[in-house]
């Protein structure tokens, strides 16, 4: 039961304070940095992970058309 029991608690917490830390690590970092380069890293940022999400998606699509769902 233990095997379960600990898991199952002990999992949404973590996925809830790993990106909890996360943006709080990039306000901290980027707090008192100049604007003009923080907002072109984000941006680059956002473009290079929806690079990496389009992709994924496109393939989820293409799998359900091809079994005709």
């Amino acid at each position: 039961m233990e095997k379960v029991v600990i898991p199952a608690v002990v999992s949404p917490v973590l996925a809830c304070l790993t990106p909890l830390l996360a943006i709080y690590l990039a306000y901290v970092l980027t707090q008192r940095s100049p604007s003009g380069p923080t907002s072109r890293g984000f941006r680059i940022g956002r473009i290079g992970s929806a690079s990496l999400v389009a992709p994924a998606v496109c393939d989820r699509r293409a799998g359900r058309s091809a079994r005709g769902m």
